[in-house]
């Protein structure tokens, strides 16, 4: 880790429970084949990233004296990268690099909007629980009752409303 925050910070509680939520990821894939787990994963960060992403933040938000407001805070802070979205762009275009701050950020929008929609059981649990018998794909429609297509283009149509409107998915 780079010097900055300080270690008395808290953004290394939420690396850690960020990270942590990889491994939760990862523990549900039995392959040890590394294109088979990658496939799996999700090879563009709106899901992994995003996923361990809005978990940390969550988490973290339900620790002993933690500010109330502190999730509504963070998620305000990543709705701004939907300013650097190309037109038509979806976050599901976005791979690892320059741009990876916006499938983060807007991953873990789409992850906290998914958990509103379907529950945090079918999220957490049952999609994770389907991966080693079916691909990405199909554990997504089977857990969710969706395509990730459908889902993206409701997410991204979700993108354009206010702020308040947006907050108000956010526990």
């Amino acid at each position: 880790s780079s010097q900055y925050p300080f270690p008395n910070e808290s953004d290394y509680d939420v690396v850690t429970m960020h990270e942590y939520f990889h491994v939760y990821q990862h523990a549900h894939i039995f392959t040890y084949d590394y294109n088979e787990r990658s496939e799996l994963m999700v090879v563009n960060p709106w899901w992994s990233e995003g996923g361990a992403e809005y978990m940390a933040q969550l988490l973290y938000s339900q620790q002993d004296g933690i500010n109330n407001n502190y999730l509504r805070e963070r998620m305000t802070w990543k709705m701004q990268s939907k300013s650097d979205l190309y037109e038509n762009e979806s976050i599901s275009e976005i791979p690892y690099g320059e741009r990876a701050y916006i499938a983060y950020d807007l991953g873990a929008w789409a992850i906290a909007y998914l958990i509103y929609i379907i529950d945090m059981e079918s999220y957490r649990i049952t999609f994770y629980d389907n991966l080693n018998e079916h691909t990405w794909e199909e554990s997504f429609n089977i857990s969710f009752n969706m395509s990730s297509d459908e889902f993206l283009a409701d997410f991204h149509e979700f993108l354009d409303f206010d702020l308040e409107e947006q907050l108000n998915i956010i526990p």
